[in-house]
């Protein structure tokens, strides 16, 4: 990989071009790139040829014996364009030229660009992108006046990521299971001849004690689980006092600036930890970073300001001059939630510790995990906290989950396109060039050797998926890494045996959509093959009576799969038995838990936000991804496909029977016996099903009898 440097050469044959602001990026994870560069000459010129417009000359020219590569020029050019101070509408950000470029070493290309100029050409801004998968290179342009005679040119900024370490460990005695050899294939089949971008295998792994983080949420007397929210948030802060170098945490939103005591959770949970840091890190530095991302939702979200000041309010007291502080802060919003101009924005909920621990999940930071909504009964139910699931690991995953973060992270730093929610605060002072975002030009070292991070080993191995997804670019158009979507429909095609999910919906009937196609397809033909797939729902919580109830999702998916089970088993001569067991297979029942402490009344809602299914019993998924569309992607739901997703696969036997031990079945016990009130109508008279089998109806008050 290598740097490419762009350069404006102004001819002032019509009006100037003024360069405004250039800056390269580039990322680097373990080596610093070659010196070759690639040359890009941009020329403004009359071509009256051309009607008379204006001509932009671009030449591309590669003198060195540089790595062959793709690159795609973007061109910008747009008629009163306020760069990096207002949001405009999606349609003005299409690019009015794009080309891409393949350079062999010693090759150049040419081409002319016709551009049109209205006769008020000073209004006239845009920019000029070239880019490549890890770099992107910019040239801020404006046309001014023809009386206009001088050229600037801004300095040059590199955005030099950390440099993560390298994990060791012996060689993996366990083989991938046929469930994890079907994602990897997917995933190598999705990445072709390219490095992996957001999803990757990885090997050097270890789980601590109580990896499982499931959330309770509520005291109960006795609870058959292993965590609540509390500890929850108690292990966010411990990882911050952990960290040596870098921690990076990313959820869906930050909004409780405006409560006080322990249910501002911010100050209540992570303030002490980040003043704890600064007290015991040494004058000599180097000075731990701290990174914290969230989407952009202006109406519910706290500011990044109120974030910051939550972060540091018990360091700003102990040491009012932030100059002197020994750890350095980022807040910054990633995407924007919005219907009116949608832009990719951040859904993963992600504690990162040094590349090394880890913490993903479907978790927000957010009170509905503590406080229950204690709502009037006679006109809606009461709804108790939110449950959930995440887990927790170290190793060469959780490295693979803050180069993630570190992608994702990229996309702040581009003060052009405001609407991708590029807002910023941080403890340390930036260039006045950069004032909208948070580069790393300024901040004290943060590690050694340039910002590397040692390396360590590891006794233990297991192999662990890190499946991301999400826009690729800081263009508002582009690329969507979706492997981890192909990774969640290959693990369904490989099931043999069991589907397991957990979710609190499959549909998303707010915005009139149904299922994702590739989903309800995979869940249907995995049951037409002989596999038992248990499902648990939420009754509806999030959105009122707009989210379908599980009883409603049933009745789609049984009508479904009995048309196509006519269809799979027409020839065979035993079709209608076929056809009920196949009906019984699926099962879909309401979440529940007994472990509140709260009657069991049809007027309490037990809400679940996880995100969870497992494979045969053997691979499972714990992460940020949803099964519903705008979780992951169909063309139904390009309005928030570009949604930023971080989850891991887990392909481990051992693992796979601790979660369904401890999680799994005591959470289907309760669901799995609600499921047995939804039955198929188009089962065969004088059956019904019971477990995930067909039973005999007449023998309902005696020992159950299969068919």
């Amino acid at each position: 990989m290598f740097y490419l440097r762009v350069r404006l050469w102004l001819v002032l044959v019509l009006p100037l071009l003024v360069l405004e602001g250039f800056r390269q990026s580039a990322y680097s994870q373990l080596s610093p790139p070659p010196h070759d560069q690639v040359s890009i000459t941009m020329q403004l010129s009359a071509d009256l040829s051309l009607g008379g417009h204006a001509t932009l000359r671009l030449e591309v020219d590669n003198p060195g014996q540089a790595l062959v590569a793709n690159y795609t020029v973007y061109l910008y050019l747009t008629e009163g364009l306020a760069i990096g101070t207002m949001a405009l509408p999606h349609d003005l950000y299409e690019p009015q030229w794009q080309q891409t470029i393949h350079l062999a070493p010693q090759g150049s290309a040419q081409w002319l660009l016709p551009i049109s100029i209205l006769a008020n050409a000073a209004t006239w801004q845009g920019v000029a992108l070239v880019h490549e998968q890890e770099i992107v290179s910019r040239l801020m342009l404006q046309i001014a006046g023809l009386d206009t005679l001088d050229s600037v040119t801004a300095p040059t900024g590199d955005y030099q990521m950390p440099r993560p370490p390298n994990v060791t460990c012996p060689p993996s005695a366990a083989l991938l299971s046929p469930v994890g050899s079907s994602v990897l294939s997917a995933l190598s089949h999705y990445y072709g001849d390219k490095s992996p971008y957001y999803s990757e295998h990885t090997i050097c792994n270890r789980f601590p004690s109580g990896w499982i983080q499931d959330v309770p949420n509520v005291v109960a007397e006795t609870a058959p689980l292993t965590s609540d929210a509390d500890d929850f948030y108690h292990l966010a802060a411990t990882l911050i006092g952990q960290t040596k170098h870098i921690f990076t945490f990313s959820t869906l939103h930050f909004k409780t600036h405006g409560e006080s005591g322990e249910s501002n959770l911010t100050r209540h949970y992570l303030a002490p930890a980040v003043l704890a840091l600064h007290q015991q890190t040494p004058l000599a530095g180097p000075y731990p970073l701290l990174r914290f991302m969230y989407a952009d939702w202006d109406s519910v979200h706290d500011t990044e300001e109120e974030v910051l000041m939550d972060l540091t309010y018990l360091l700003a007291a102990e040491e009012p001059d932030s100059a002197r502080w020994r750890v350095s802060i980022a807040v910054a919003t990633i995407g924007e939630i919005s219907l009116v101009t949608p832009s990719p924005w951040n859904h993963s909920k992600v504690a990162i510790q040094d590349y090394r621990q880890a913490v993903v999940g479907g978790m927000n930071w957010d009170l509905a995990y503590l406080t229950p909504k204690t709502l009037d009964t006679s006109v809606s139910p009461i709804t108790h906290p939110l449950y959930d699931l995440s887990l927790h690991l170290e190793g060469d995953a959780a490295r693979a989950a803050g180069v993630y973060l570190d992608r994702v992270w990229r996309r702040n730093i581009d003060p052009l396109f405001p609407h991708l929610g590029n807002d910023c605060k941080s403890s340390w002072p930036k260039s006045s060039l950069w004032a909208h975002d948070c580069p790393l030009d300024m901040v004290p070292a943060y590690a050694p050797n340039g910002n590397t991070l040692p390396d360590y080993s590891l006794a233990e191995t297991a192999h662990v998926f890190g499946l991301g997804r999400g826009h690729t670019e800081w263009l508002p158009v582009g690329d969507t890494d979706v492997s981890a979507d192909m990774a969640v429909i290959a693990a369904f095609d490989a099931a043999i045996h069991t589907i397991y999910i957990n979710q609190h919906q499959l549909t998303l009937s707010e915005f009139a959509l149904d299922f994702v196609p590739e989903v309800k397809e995979a869940i249907l033909d995995a049951v037409l093959r002989g596999v038992s797939v248990k499902i648990g729902l939420s009754e509806p919580w999030a959105y009122s009576n707009l989210v379908e109830t599980p009883a409603q999702v049933y009745e789609k998916l049984i009508s479904s799969l009995y048309t196509e089970a006519v269809l799979y088993y027409a020839n065979a001569p035993d079709a209608t038995a076929l056809i009920d067991d196949a009906l019984c297979r699926l099962q879909v029942g309401t979440f529940h838990l007994d472990y509140y402490p709260y009657p069991e009344t049809d007027t309490h809602v037990y809400p679940n936000h996880s995100k969870f299914f497992m494979v045969d019993e053997q691979a499972f998924y714990v992460g940020s991804q949803n099964l519903y569309p705008g979780g992951i992607g169909s063309s139904a739901t390009d309005v928030v496909v570009d949604l930023n997703e971080y989850g891991y696969l887990i392909d481990d036997a051992a693992l796979a029977a601790q979660i369904r031990t401890e999680y799994w079945e005591p959470l289907w016990r309760q669901t799995g016996a609600r499921a047995n009130l939804l039955q198929p109508p188009q089962l065969s008279d004088g059956y019904f099903c019971r477990d995930g089998e067909v039973i005999v109806a007449g023998r309902v008050f005696l020992p159950s009898i299969l068919r």
